[in-house]
Parts: structure tokens; C-alpha cells; sequence
């Protein structure tokens, strides 16, 4: 267990010690006074020999350091923790943020994150109610005050403001662990992170959810864990003749075409920019967050299965996908015969 802390000799005993204290405290075992208990870690944290040491290295009190850390991770400003934390760097912005990116960013949540590995040791169910301090580690690497936002961030979210909104919206689904976050990511609209953080946050969220279903994932994402995924292409009686000419082999182009009545709405487009159809509704919904992201880049072709003649444009078509890890998977429909 000491090796998987990183830490010394030293720390760990001290570390173990710490531990121990906070086990043995009522009043930080209580589920509701979470903010007592992060606040004791980082306090404990502190305390560790290295963590000691680190502080006299940037010429910071330990006090100094844990007042900046509470206030970093309850998502203040950096200009509003400079001026109010005075003590860290008197008259000296560049230290100050050495400081804060160095010993709270950094050293601190890497002591904290060994504390929650020895609390964790001495009590497994200690951390199953406790989802906020669990995710201190996070807390202080990017300076946001919940699970959710932490996810985010850890996501690729680089921007505070966003990763905090998004925290406040996953938190409103009930959900604490990153687990459900990214069940969440999988139902929520794109247009409602937007709403709330921006369009870079959303596809950032919504890239990284289609990146971790390639290859396998993806397929189960559109409906089936194999090769090919059945969608529902439904053909307007304006675009058969188009459907109909469509060749095996021709390249075709899916497109988003969003309106208020159907905000997923995907058209298919032939060679020569002939609509073909579009994807059913259901299946648009599923498939549109992949597009917007560029995870799937919308391109493909009608492999050879079949002629001309056999093909029904106003029954269900497969789509084939590439699951070639190495590059964003493609989408081909392919007429069934």
C-alpha cells in the first residue's frame, strides 16, 4: 500500500497516522459536513514532512498554502485569491502563481491523493458515501468545487467557468460518480451544454464520449456490438429517383441539417449533392453528437451488395462502420436487398 503512494518512509507513517485521526473523529465521519472533512485533509496534507519541506522551498507558510488551497478549489478567481492571499507572495504575482500552480496543483494534491489512498486502506466503504472528498485530489489540480466539474475537466474542459457549469448540470441529474458521468454524457443534448458552458466544452465532452466507444463502443453506441448497425433511412418520395440511381460503390455524405422541429436531423447526399434520404429521427439522435464531435467524419460509400434493382429505398438499410481504430470511423450504408 506505502508503494502506491509515492511517498517516503516518513510521509507514509505520518500519512497512516493522519488517517487514523480522521477515522477516530465522529464529527468527520458525518456524510453531511463533507466540507469539514476536506478541509482537515488538506490541513493533514499539509502536515506531511515532504509537504513541509516544499513550503520552505517556495518560501510559503504552511497556513499560508492551506488557506489558498481551500479557496482555489472552491473555484475563485485567480486575481480574487492574489489579492486576498497576501501572505502567499507579498507584492509578487509571478510567485504567487508559482505557487499556487507548483505547491497547490501539484505537490498538495499529490499528498492529498495519498491520504484518500490510505483512507481508502483503512476503510474501503469509508469513500462510498463521500463522493466530494474522494475527488479532492481533482479539486485542487484544477481549482472546481464538485464531482461533475471535476469529470469535466479531467475530460479535456480547460476552461474553469465551463467545467463548473457542466459540474452544476450533471449534479442536478442526481449522479456523484464519474461513472454515471459518463452515462449522463450519453443521454445529455448537445444543445443543453452548450446552453450552459460553450460549444468547445460540448464537443470536447461529447468527442471524448465517441473516442472511448471506438471501435466496439461506437457500434454499441449506434444500436449493435458488431460489424454493421441496422438505421432506419427513411426516403420523401422527392428523393427516389435519386436513391434509386444511387450505384454500389458511389460515395455518399451524411449532413447535418438541424431545424427547430428536429435539431439531430441528418441528410444523406449522393455523389452529386442529390438528397437521398435521411436518417429516422430515433437513430438521428444517436448519431448526431458523433458528427457535431467529428468522431465519425460523415463520409462513405454503398458497398457492392446487390443491384439497382433490388434495392427497397423505403425499408431499413444497414450502416456499416469502420472499426479501425486508427482513424474516425466512417459511416457506409449499404441497401438491403
Amino acid at each position: 500500500m506505502f508503494m502506491r503512494t509515492g511517498l517516503g518512509v516518513g510521509d507514509n507513517l505520518a500519512a497512516l497516522a493522519a488517517v487514523d485521526e480522521i477515522l477516530a473523529d465522529v464529527t468527520l465521519r458525518d456524510p453531511a459536513d463533507e466540507a469539514l472533512l476536506i478541509d482537515r485533509i488538506i490541513h493533514d496534507a499539509l502536515q506531511l514532512p515532504t509537504m513541509v519541506r516544499f513550503c520552505e522551498r517556495d518560501q510559503a507558510t504552511s497556513a499560508a498554502v492551506e488557506n489558498l488551497a481551500k479557496d482555489w478549489s472552491r473555484s475563485y478567481e485567480v486575481d480574487t485569491l492574489r489579492q486576498s492571499h497576501t501572505a502567499v507572495a507579498p507584492g509578487d504575482p509571478m510567485r504567487f502563481l508559482t505557487v499556487l500552480d507548483s505547491l497547490v496543483c501539484r505537490d498538495l494534491a499529490w499528498a492529498v491523493s495519498s491520504l484518500l489512498i490510505m483512507l481508502d486502506f483503512r476503510d474501503p466503504d469509508f469513500g462510498a458515501s463521500r463522493p466530494m472528498p474522494m475527488t479532492l485530489t481533482s479539486m485542487l489540480k484544477f481549482g472546481v468545487p464538485t464531482p461533475g466539474s471535476c469529470f469535466a475537466s479531467s475530460m479535456g474542459v480547460t476552461a474553469r467557468a465551463d467545467a463548473i457549469v457542466v459540474g452544476a448540470l450533471f449534479a442536478t441529474s442526481g449522479g456523484f460518480t464519474y461513472q454515471r458521468f459518463r452515462t449522463w454524457l450519453d443521454i445529455v443534448s448537445r444543445s443543453e451544454l452548450i446552453d450552459a458552458s460553450s460549444i468547445a466544452a460540448a464537443d470536447r465532452l461529447l468527442g471524448r464520449v465517441g473516442r472511448r466507444r471506438s471501435s466496439a463502443g461506437v457500434l454499441d453506441a449506434l444500436g449493435r456490438g458488431d460489424t454493421e448497425t441496422v438505421l432506419r433511412l427513411v426516403v420523401p418520395a422527392a428523393d427516389q429517383v435519386a436513391a434509386l440511381r444511387t450505384e454500389p460503390g458511389a460515395p455518399i455524405a451524411f449532413g447535418r441539417t438541424p431545424s427547430a422541429e428536429n435539431p439531430d436531423r441528418i441528410v444523406i447526399d449522393d455523389a452529386h449533392s442529390r438528397t437521398i434520404g435521411q436518417l429516422a429521427p430515433t437513430d438521428g439522435h444517436t448519431v448526431a453528437p458523433l458528427l457535431d464531435s467529428g468522431v465519425l467524419d460523415g463520409t462513405g460509400h454503398c458497398p457492392p451488395t446487390g443491384h439497382a434493382s433490388e434495392r427497397s429505398p423505403t425499408t431499413a438499410n444497414l450502416v456499416r462502420v469502420d472499426t479501425d481504430d486508427s482513424q474516425c470511423p466512417q459511416i457506409e450504408p449499404v441497401w438491403r436487398a
